[in-house]
């Protein structure tokens, strides 16, 4: 049962840094297309590299925490 309930709440946290990646991607591919539609280069663009470092966090951490949800639930 406590196994159950500690599955749950790592299933909430991965769905909760979700909730800031798929917006944080939008937002930079939205960011990139004006860019290149403006002949600038997007790879030099400082709010471009701060989202992509928020995002990256999310990602990470989304990361180790599936890696924590496969191993207690017997996945791997």
């Amino acid at each position: 049962m406590l196994r159950k309930i500690k599955l749950i709440i790592i299933a909430c946290k991965i769905e909760w840094h979700w909730k800031f990646i798929t917006p944080g991607r939008k937002k930079a591919n939205y960011i990139i297309e004006n860019l290149i539609q403006n002949d600038q280069l997007p790879f030099n663009y400082p709010k471009l590299a701060e989202l992509y470092h928020r995002i990256n966090r999310h990602c990470t951490k989304v990361s180790v925490l599936t890696q924590k949800y496969k191993e207690l639930a017997g996945i791997i």
